[in-house]
């Protein structure tokens, strides 16, 4: 909340209007708990958890997540409804990148 007021502060001192789109944030938040939600059920129906199935709770959470945001998108703003599945698939490989620079950096400071 501190850094809300900050930047508020900072742009009005500059004379920058600055509008938030509740709606547009509460797509966003609702999309990355269905995401959260799409994890935490494959990690509790893939009992024995290891690296490969951390991997495919990932992969899952960024599917539902991108892919429910496009789907938003597509009921919104009319996009295209055959890229959902594409979306999906962007989505896993970016969380995945994310997991990977992750543990890339966590080797770099340890």
């Amino acid at each position: 909340m501190a850094a809300f007021l900050i930047l508020m502060l900072g742009f009005s001192l500059f004379g920058i209007e600055f509008g938030i789109n509740y709606e547009f944030c509460g797509y966003l938040v609702g999309c990355i708990g269905a995401g959260e939600i799409a994890r935490g059920f494959c990690k509790l129906n893939f009992p024995p958890f290891n690296a490969k199935n951390y991997y495919l709770a990932v992969s899952l959470a960024g599917y539902f997540t991108v892919s429910i945001f496009y789907l938003l998108m597509v009921f919104k703003w009319g996009h295209q409804i055959y890229g959902i599945a594409i979306a999906g698939v962007v989505g896993a490989l970016f969380y995945n990148l994310l997991v990977w620079l992750q543990k890339l950096e966590n080797r770099k400071n340890s």
